[in-house]
Order: C-alpha cells, then sequence, then structure tokens
C-alpha cells in the first residue's frame, strides 16, 4: 500500500482491512464476500478466556478477528483484563465483543466493547464475536480459538461444522481430543482417541476398550481376563453394543485380531457393537484357566472393501 508524492491514492482503514487482516484468520467460505474470514479469539493457552465470580465476569486480555458486517472487511480487536456485569444468574446471557463502526452505518464512536447480551438474542443479530456464554452464572468459552498455523479449534463438534471454510482447512475440537479436516463443505475426522466402559459378568472382565483413530485406520486395545470357570470356546459375547463411534465404525463385520494361545477373536460390525468369542477354526488353541488374562490389540481400515 503505497502513495505518491502528492498523498494519492489516500488509503482508509477499511482498504487496510481488506488488504491485510483477511490473511489472519481461515477463509469463510460460507459468504461471498472475497474479503471474509472466520472470525476466533487469537490465544494459544489452555485456560479459559472468561471467567466468572457471582455476577461478575472478567475478560482475560487476548486479541482476536471479527467479521462482524456482511460485505464489509475483517476487524482486529485487543482486549486488556476487562470484566462486564451479569444482570442475574437466573437467566442465560452472551458475552460479546460489539464492534461499531459508523462509516459502516453501524454505531456513532467506532470501536469495540465487551457487552452482555440476552441468549435469546441470535449470533447473526450481535455486530460482533459472541466469546463466551453464562448458563445460569456458569460462564463457558465458545468462540473458536485461531491457533498458530491457522488451525481452528473449538470446544465441541457442533460449534465447529457451524463454520464454513475451504478445503484442506484443519481443526481441533477440543472436548474429544479430535483432529478433522475440512472437505467438500463438511469436516471429517482424522485424528480421534474413544473409550468404550469395561465389561464385568460372572464370566469375564474386559478393561476399557481404547480406539484412536488416524484418518482411515483404527486401532484397539484392551485386556480379557477369564473368571469363574475354565473357558474352551462358545458361540460369542458383547463386550458392548454401538460403543464405536460413528465415524470410527467398519462398512462390512471384520475380525480384529485372533489370540494364538486360546484362540480369541474380536469383531467389529457396522452398528458399533463388538463381540468376541473363540475362532471356529480346527486348531489346538488351549483351555483359558480361571484368572488368565490376555492383552488384544488390533487395528482395522474404516472403508474396508468388500471381497466376494
Amino acid at each position: 500500500m503505497t502513495a505518491g508524492t502528492d498523498n494519492k491514492p489516500a488509503y482508509t482503514a477499511d482498504d487496510f482491512r481488506h488488504t491485510n487482516n483477511v490473511w489472519l484468520s481461515p477463509a469463510n467460505s460460507g459468504s461471498t464476500e472475497s474479503s471474509s474470514c472466520v472470525s476466533g479469539v487469537r490465544e494459544e493457552s489452555y485456560g479459559p478466556i472468561a471467567t466468572a465470580e457471582g455476577l461478575n465476569v472478567s475478560i482475560k486480555s487476548h486479541s482476536g478477528i471479527i467479521y462482524p458486517f456482511d460485505g464489509g472487511s475483517p476487524y482486529t480487536y485487543y482486549v486488556h483484563d476487562e470484566a462486564v456485569t451479569l444482570p442475574n444468574v437466573t437467566q442465560n446471557w452472551k458475552i460479546a465483543i460489539v464492534v461499531t463502526d459508523p462509516s459502516t452505518g453501524h454505531g456513532d464512536t467506532p470501536g469495540a466493547t465487551v457487552q452482555v447480551v440476552s441468549a435469546n438474542t441470535p449470533n447473526k443479530n450481535i455486530n460482533g464475536l459472541v466469546i463466551a456464554e453464562s448458563a445460569q452464572g456458569v460462564v463457558s468459552d465458545v468462540a473458536p480459538r485461531l491457533l498458530t498455523g491457522t488451525v481452528i479449534q473449538t470446544r465441541t463438534l457442533e460449534s465447529l461444522q457451524t463454520i464454513q471454510t475451504t478445503d484442506n482447512q484443519r481443526a481441533h475440537v477440543v472436548d474429544t481430543n479430535s483432529d478433522y479436516i475440512s472437505k467438500d463443505g463438511k469436516w471429517e475426522c482424522t485424528y480421534k482417541v474413544a473409550t468404550a466402559p469395561p465389561l464385568i459378568n460372572p464370566w469375564w472382565h474386559a478393561g476399557e476398550l481404547r480406539m484412536i483413530k488416524n484418518n482411515g485406520t483404527v486401532t484397539w486395545h484392551f485386556t480379557l481376563q477369564r473368571l469363574d470357570s475354565p473357558w474352551s470356546g462358545d458361540a460369542g459375547n458383547y463386550l458392548g453394543h454401538g460403543v464405536v463411534p460413528e465415524d470410527m465404525r467398519v462398512t462390512r463385520p471384520i475380525w480384529g485380531t485372533v489370540d494364538p494361545r486360546y484362540g480369541v477373536f474380536v469383531e467389529f460390525d457396522p452398528n458399533g457393537d463388538v463381540t468376541f468369542g473363540r475362532d471356529g477354526a480346527n486348531r489346538n488353541y488351549a483351555t483359558m484357566p480361571v484368572g488368565a488374562g490376555i492383552d488384544l490389540m488390533g487395528s482395522y481400515i474404516i472403508n474396508m472393501a468388500n471381497f466376494d
């Protein structure tokens, strides 16, 4: 942005935002404007932005980027240890950074302020960024965080799914410690850790099933101990019904492993069910004595092809 000796052309703050601020955040493909981008908080720490004590909500120092007006340009902002007061803790509220800019027909004084807004107010009607919500006095951060490397971080998958951006944009969901990538307008999980609860009955004690998704492959592990009586095989046992998350389920039933000593197999099916039993092949498997335990582990490809 260079002007001549006559100071022409004269550049405005809006010109600067159009040419510079747009590079600070991933593009928002949900808008037809070339200068639109994803609004969010530029904060790398794991601690909350907003904390509450009674009616008082403290906002930690941070910076961010906001695209508040359709057809406009993105704004950067900085908050330095500010505080707001909730009207009460019996109702729900939103805490937002609200932008005013007379040049766009919004407000009389240019700037941004932290405001408390009724939770019934749609986000699209707020000229700014909702950074936190208060539910009966309990305050939680809700704004996306824009991490180094332009990774978008949200607290929940539902929040991430409200964001539209370009293909190959990466994101992280905190609640499930999962990674996603944007493909054809949808968020696809590339990394996720999931667990299924232990199984305890008179005959078996199975430990927690731990599953890790890495792109299209899932690795898994759990321990299995025999109780009550020796085991020489049976028709099968359910480790759990529907315990595998939908985005980690196989497209056809597969055997995940066969234990070479006792012939224990583990099967995963498209409904998310996991079963185990004894391999029916004619092999000299040993009888599993009472108290014996084994570690079962393996991996599978989610979209395993059918071979008919």
